[in-house]
């Protein structure tokens, strides 16, 4: 070309991979592609199903405080990896909490409400009940916030001090990405959450090995290629169009562009498990 530039486009399909998962592959070009120092490059388009779990690797612990006597005792709750909807998580979190509580402790109830705390049977399929109701018959207890768990002075002197079981403070991985309730410590027999938000990834950010690390994510991430907005529940189709704005690109040059990596994360680093939904994406190149 006039240019200098001998590819303008190339498209991705994790069907057509070389190597790796369809979350994370290569892809084998049948001939090397000598790009320029000035080449830059941006998504056009790209296309993928959210066929992520709900529960997943990156959210599916709970971390509680409860108090039978003076003395609190602290728990790490696994909550089973799924696709959910809302009443089924509700029944899914009753039944892991009430599983192995400390002696003495009441049992645990977990209801669909609204965020003023009432529930009613006939308006469970109503938006504005989404939020969950946790409810203890005797005891206090208070499901911990990601400030605290990621606190490193409250983890050491208030969580391990007190017979707690040791956790990664850089990656709890906790379900409050999906419910959660009080920041503060807070002690009571019931807890009304916050927003019950059933999309586990707000974003998914590309990944590629093209990229001169001239982008800057979530905890320091240089080498993405671009984010892409999750709208849509599980099963849905994610679909994203270029906004046409110029400065929308990635450098990659000079490379010789031959087995080019893709994968993808979420905004804490987690690798993002798709379970074989596929994908694809077009890649332009361009001077500039």
């Amino acid at each position: 070309m006039a240019d200098g530039l001998q590819i303008r486009k190339l498209y991705i399909d994790s069907r057509f991979r070389s190597s790796g998962t369809t979350d994370d592959f290569e892809v084998q070009l049948e001939q090397g592609v000598q790009l320029p120092a000035n080449c830059h490059c941006y998504r056009s388009e790209f296309t993928g199903v959210v066929s992520w779990l709900t529960l997943n690797d990156s959210n599916q612990t709970v971390y509680l405080s409860a108090h039978v006597g003076a003395v609190p005792s602290h728990r790490i709750v696994q909550l089973p990896l799924r696709a959910h909807g809302s009443d089924c998580l509700r029944a899914v979190l009753q039944d892991s909490l009430d599983a192995g509580r400390p002696s003495g402790l009441g049992t645990y109830t977990v209801t669909r409400s609204s965020s003023a705390g009432s529930s009613a049977a006939a308006s469970l399929g109503s938006a504005a009940f989404r939020y969950y109701t946790v409810t203890v018959s005797s005891g206090s207890f208070c499901i911990l916030s990601d400030a605290l768990l990621e606190s490193e002075g409250w983890y050491v002197s208030v969580w391990i001090a007190g017979g707690g079981a040791p956790y990664n403070i850089k990656s709890i991985k906790s379900t409050n990405e999906l419910f959660q309730f009080s920041d503060q410590l807070i002690f009571q027999s019931s807890h009304v959450s916050k927003f019950v938000d059933l999309r586990s990834k707000h974003s998914l950010f590309l990944h590629s090995s093209l990229g001169n690390n001239d982008s800057l994510g979530p905890n320091g991430l240089r080498r993405i290629l671009g984010k892409l907005p999750c709208d849509g529940a599980y099963g849905s189709v994610l679909h994203f169009e270029h906004g046409g704005s110029p400065f929308d690109m990635t450098a990659i040059g000079p490379t010789t562009l031959q087995r080019p990596r893709f994968w993808r994360r979420d905004g804490r680093n987690n690798k993002v498990e798709l379970l074989g939904g596929h994908w694809s994406a077009t890649i332009v190149f361009c001077l500039g």
